[in-house]
């Protein structure tokens, strides 16, 4: 795989991952990504397993990371300031993708900080989420959710909201698989 390595700084667009292409930041206190309120802060269409995204604070847009049939791993980044009082900003958001989510923060977003969609099953290891806006900090409990086993360890998810939801929510099909959270 190919590596960029981003210099310290705010970037105010969407970054458009390609397969094979690892996007490392110089960390999440000094590397910010600031899409606009309507735009996606990082967008994954098609990434395979092999690809790595890091590194980052991702702040001020409509959803942090959306992911469509990808499942690269996505780690030690920030997501914060997500269309806040709009249920639909998610963190990251996960069409039929099964990522590596592990070692970032997620908190201050107006929708779910994990939303898993359709044929997603991705491992959430060692995030720390709080401050969520809409029924659950993780969630697999989409209208077209399937039969998957997400993996769900290690995770801090402090309730955030005034709905009567909080922590990790599913429903049948899917039947993850959770332990110390």
């Amino acid at each position: 795989a190919q590596t960029v390595r981003v210099m310290p700084g705010t970037y105010t667009e969407t970054v458009t991952m390609r397969d094979g292409v690892n996007v490392l930041g110089s960390g999440a206190a000094s590397t910010v990504i600031s899409p606009g309120t309507a735009e996606w802060g990082v967008s994954c269409i098609g990434i395979g397993p092999g690809t790595l995204f890091g590194g980052f604070t991702i702040t001020d847009g409509a959803v942090g990371i959306y992911c469509n049939s990808s499942s690269l791993a996505i780690r030690e980044s920030a997501i914060t300031n997500i269309a806040a009082g709009d249920t639909s900003g998610d963190g990251i958001r996960l069409d039929d993708s099964s990522p590596l989510i592990s070692h970032n923060v997620i908190f201050h977003v107006g929708g779910m900080a994990i939303r898993g969609q359709g044929n997603s099953a991705p491992r959430i290891i060692n995030n720390t989420i709080y401050d969520y806006g809409y029924y659950a900090g993780i969630s697999f409990a989409a209208l077209n959710i399937g039969a998957v086993q997400p993996e769900i360890r290690n995770n801090i998810v402090v309730r955030g909201n005034s709905a009567p939801v909080g922590g990790v929510l599913w429903i049948l099909p899917a039947s993850p698989i959770i332990g110390y959270n």
